[in-house]
């Protein structure tokens, strides 16, 4: 097969690819056509590249900071109001959001599994920051006490769960939280993908 030839069936390739119509070219058409078009597919794909890792970051940006604010309206509450049972009831509200705005997050943006993924670990950045010191602190230090005691600020918004249902808390509580936050991320990313495609 001439060299001619192949230029032909790549460039009709990429013509078809983008939606041209290739005629009777020279080959120096043919070289300046594909590098044009080759050109402009990559162009194509670093601008939808650039598209998903910017959703992915104001996705990863939008959890991380919800998750801080609960965290911390969380911390006043349990901290300065006077513990009851009605009061652990409405502390729930904490724990409900805690936990729903990881699926929200995943259900409102448009993500692919591997970036749901993404978001859900970088979103769990501050959980990931307090869980390596209470690591530390439980298996270098062995201080189990102090362990707990770091992650606090990452697991207080569940903290009407672990005392109306007596959940005995160590250093493994702040992980399963994080992991159970990740999935939720994934999960409702996957949710919002089956109900787009049931809308078509």
């Amino acid at each position: 097969m001439s060299v001619k030839k192949i230029l032909k069936y790549f460039a009709h390739a990429v013509a078809q690819a983008t939606d041209e119509v290739v005629g009777d070219m020279s080959e120096a058409n043919f070289l300046f056509f594909i590098t044009f078009k080759t050109y402009i597919l990559y162009n194509n794909r670093k601008t939808l590249r650039g598209e998903i890792m910017k959703n992915v970051f104001k996705a990863t940006e939008e959890l991380f900071f919800d998750i801080l604010i609960i965290a911390l309206v969380s911390f006043l509450y349990f901290n300065y109001i006077s513990m009851s049972e009605f009061t652990l009831l409405l502390g729930l509200i904490f724990s409900f959001i805690y936990f729903g705005i990881n699926f929200y997050i995943g259900y409102k943006y448009k993500l692919k599994f591997v970036e749901s993924l993404i978001v859900g670990i970088i979103g769990s950045g501050m959980g990931i920051f307090f869980i390596f010191f209470s690591l530390y602190a439980e298996f270098i230090l062995k201080m189990p006490n102090f362990a707990t005691w770091i992650a606090i600020p990452y697991f207080i918004p569940t903290m009407s769960i672990v005392k109306l249902f007596s959940i005995n808390i160590n250093y493994l509580y702040a992980p399963v939280l994080m992991i159970i936050n990740m999935i939720l991320v994934v999960i409702g990313s996957i949710t919002k993908n089956i109900m787009n495609k049931l809308s078509l």
